[in-house]
């Protein structure tokens, strides 16, 4: 591969430089995924890690109800899902999160507004049992309730692309599982209720189930105080209708997706390259695309 003038010859070419930094992203947002997150503790971010790298495409009883999910869909998916006779990694099957995690690591094709709202209850009740909602929270709305789900939706759509990127780069079996926190070393949320962050809350649009923020309404000290900038990509991404806006939700974990997205995904302007590879890369868009089919069908993902 040619050599652009002020290439360093000892960072190798291209490629490298491009698969090492995808490698330097994955290892960075894996970390962040384990740290305290926006309403979760770094423990419960931490178990929720460590089950979706190890049930993703791999959880027998969830690989047979997506064969039987393609031909059929149940009436009652969150019930059908607690049905399944999963397969766990962590203790008390996930936190008693795991039913969540594995639907949305394996089930994208059945998962529904529905699932969606029996999910939010499902994590509140699991979350209280135990104290992991403050009482501000308590005493909130509705919102509070399902920017939590949005919080572990962000966390495992994370840990599923990190799991994919990980094997893109070639190498063999899972990223190294995090160690959950010490005993007395756990991290706690940045935020207790939705207000904290956004001054009008999460909003719906016809088009979409899943709530976003009203940009102009997030509190830009607070995104400040955390180190966040909202660049001109980040602005792309998060706008009404794109598919970026269901992330933000959860504004410190969709963040670090965000900037993890930088280094996964092509320039804008790449994207206009269909056959010649992008900067940086061995791969054309039309390899991406040929990618990203093969994994829908597999998959099933859906927005």
């Amino acid at each position: 591969m040619k050599r652009k003038p002020g290439d360093n010859p000892e960072d190798g070419p291209p490629a490298k430089r491009k698969l090492d930094a995808m490698d330097a992203a994955n290892r960075k947002l894996l970390a962040q995924l384990c740290a305290g997150g926006d309403f979760l503790t770094a423990s419960r971010r931490t178990s929720i890690v460590r089950e979706t790298l190890s049930c993703t495409a791999s959880c027998p009883g969830c690989l047979a109800l997506h064969k039987e999910g393609r031909k059929e869909k149940p009436p009652d998916v969150f019930a059908r899902i607690q049905e399944v006779d999963h397969s766990f990694s962590e203790d008390a099957g996930c936190g008693g999160l795991g039913v969540i995690v594995h639907a949305l690591a394996n089930q994208q094709h059945l998962i529904d507004s529905k699932w969606h709202s029996k999910a939010v209850e499902h994590l509140w009740h699991v979350l209280d049992k135990v104290g992991e909602i403050p009482e501000a929270a308590k005493n909130g709305n509705s919102d509070d309730r399902v920017a939590r789900l949005c919080e572990v939706i962000d966390v495992v759509a994370a840990a599923v692309g990190v799991r994919a990127y990980y094997r893109a780069l070639g190498k063999k079996g899972l990223p190294e599982l995090p160690p959950m926190p010490a005993a007395g070393k756990d991290e706690g949320p940045c935020f207790q209720r939705v207000v904290d962050y956004s001054s009008s809350g999460l909003h719906y649009d016809s088009h979409a189930w899943g709530p976003r923020l009203e940009d102009k309404d997030i509190k830009k000290d607070v995104y400040h105080s955390l180190g966040m900038v909202k660049s001109d990509p980040i602005k792309s991404v998060t706008a009404p209708y794109a598919p970026g806006s269901k992330w933000e939700p959860a504004l410190k974990t969709s963040y670090d997706w965000f900037i993890w997205s930088q280094t996964a995904y092509p320039a804008m302007k790449d994207f206009f390259r269909l056959l010649s590879p992008f900067e940086g890369s061995v791969i054309s868009r039309g390899d991406m695309e040929t990618v990203a089919a093969g994994y829908t069908g597999n998959i099933h993902c859906k927005y």
